[in-house]
């Protein structure tokens, strides 16, 4: 069962709830971890390409902060309905090894934000194929200059969706980005998006996650099992945490209470 409302608290061994504030979810071919993480990131990503965007097959979008729970998701849903992707990320020493990853999800390109700056970007393929057919969507979880040199190669009168801000740098939008490209900013936020759509609406969207991942379409993400359990002292949780701050680092932390 998943809770139907959101921040109902999870530092217990035991909760008292009615049929209606749970959700049932059909468990068979869903593992544990997947459903564990089933309502936020997979949702998100699902909404967002849902939601914004009347997608012909083969259109593109770009996003920022691939190699997030989110982005992983949009990369694999995305390929699951033929929509194409651009997938910005750090430039980092290891940047090829984290391409080839997103590549083996359904990524079409991932580009480094080094390479999106570059003043040779109409030397690179994606760039080429892209200026012809024109980006339909901006996806954001990033921010600050990050937010704006993907926002360049947007389409006339795309939405660009903002999910998040890891860079903490606020959203400084060009005035000719409104007037000159009528780019439309919208804000998302999953939690929101349950509190105002009915019950059944929500249990059709897990339904349909839910049969991505039973297709083999959708799959983990990344991920490090820690185990936990009440005769630890605080601690041992407090480097999980750690862990779960760390640059580059590249797995979500799952934490696993034990008694």
């Amino acid at each position: 069962f998943l809770n139907k409302k959101t921040c109902t608290g999870t530092w217990r061994t035991h909760a008292e709830a009615t049929p209606e504030d749970v959700i049932r979810i059909p468990h068979e071919g869903v593992g544990l971890i997947q459903i564990a993480t089933l309502s936020v990131n997979p949702c998100t990503a699902y909404r967002m390409l849902k939601d914004f965007v009347d997608f012909k097959k083969g259109d593109y979008i770009i996003q920022n902060g691939a190699n997030s729970g989110v982005g992983q998701a949009v990369i694999q849903i995305a390929k699951a309905w033929d929509i194409n992707t651009i997938n910005v990320v750090r430039d980092r020493p290891n940047f090829q090894e984290l391409a080839n990853r997103l590549k083996s999800l359904g990524a079409t390109y991932v580009v480094s934000d080094k390479d999106l700056l570059s003043k040779q970007r109409n030397e690179f393929e994606w760039h080429r194929e892209t200026e012809e057919k024109g980006i339909v969507l901006g996806l954001n979880c990033v921010g600050g200059k990050s937010l704006i040199n993907m926002t360049k190669l947007l389409k006339h009168s795309s939405p660009v969706v903002t999910y998040g801000a890891m860079s903490r740098q606020p959203l400084t939008i060009p005035a000719s980005q409104l007037i000159f490209q009528n780019l439309k900013f919208r804000g998302f936020w999953i939690s929101y998006w349950n509190q105002v759509n009915p019950r059944e609406k929500r249990e059709q969207m897990l339904n349909e996650v839910i049969d991505l991942i039973k297709q083999g379409k959708l799959g983990d993400v990344a991920y490090e099992e820690n185990q936990w359990g009440k005769d630890e002292n605080h601690h041992g949780f407090l480097e999980i945490l750690k862990k779960a701050e760390e640059e580059y680092r590249g797995k979500k932390q799952i934490v696993r209470m034990v008694e």
